[in-house]
C-alpha cells in the first residue's frame, strides 16, 4: 500500500498567471492572494469532489547570494519571503572580509531592475522595504576595502623587516 506524500503534489503558475489542474484544466489565479486562490479553487473543485480541501503556498522560490559570504550560491525556499539574515544564512553568512554596511539587493519588478545597498548593522532594515528579500532577488555582499587593496592582513613582518632596516641603517651612519 503506497503512502502519497501530499506536500510533494505542485503544480506551477505560467507566467499568464494560471495554474493547469486536474479535472479542471487551466484556472486563473493571477492577482488573489493565498486564501482567494483556495477558495475559488475550491469552489471549482465542488462541482467534481464533495468538500474538496485545497491548500495553496509558495514552493521552490529561488534566491541568489553572491560575494563575500561564506557559501554563495543559489538558494531555495517554500515562502512568499525570507528575510535579508535569513538568506545571508543560507549562505553561510558573511565572511570575514565582508561589508556588512553595504550588502546589495537587486531585484526585478515588472520591466524595471531595482538596485538598494542596505546596512544588516542598523535596525532601520527591520522595518524597511528592502527587509523581505523575495523570490528572484540577487543579495551581492561587496568586500571590505582593505580586502580590494590587497590588505588581508596587516604585514607585521614586512612592518618590522623596514623598522630594523632603517635601525641598522641609522646605526651604522652614526657609527662612521
Amino acid at each position: 500500500q503506497a503512502v502519497i506524500d501530499m506536500e510533494l503534489i505542485s503544480y506551477d503558475v505560467d507566467s499568464a498567471g494560471y495554474v493547469k489542474l486536474p479535472y479542471l484544466d487551466k484556472v486563473k489565479i493571477a492577482g488573489l492572494n493565498l486564501s482567494q486562490a483556495v477558495e475559488m479553487i475550491e469552489s471549482q473543485l465542488s462541482q467534481y469532489l464533495f468538500m474538496p480541501n485545497v491548500t495553496v503556498k509558495f514552493s521552490n522560490s529561488r534566491i541568489i547570494v553572491l560575494g563575500e559570504v561564506n557559501s554563495p550560491g543559489v538558494y531555495t525556499f517554500n515562502r512568499k519571503s525570507v528575510s535579508i539574515y535569513q538568506a545571508l544564512a543560507f549562505a553561510g553568512d558573511i565572511s570575514t572580509w565582508g561589508n556588512r554596511q553595504k550588502v546589495k539587493i537587486i531585484r526585478k519588478e515588472g520591466n524595471t531592475v531595482k538596485k538598494k545597498y542596505v546596512d544588516v548593522t542598523n535596525d532601520e532594515i527591520l522595518t524597511s522595504y528592502w527587509y523581505n528579500i523575495k523570490p528572484h532577488d540577487i543579495v551581492y555582499v561587496e568586500p571590505l576595502r582593505r580586502k580590494v587593496f590587497g590588505m588581508e592582513t596587516f604585514e607585521w613582518a614586512l612592518f618590522f623587516s623596514i623598522f630594523n632596516t632603517i635601525m641598522l641603517i641609522l646605526t651604522f651612519q652614526n657609527t662612521q
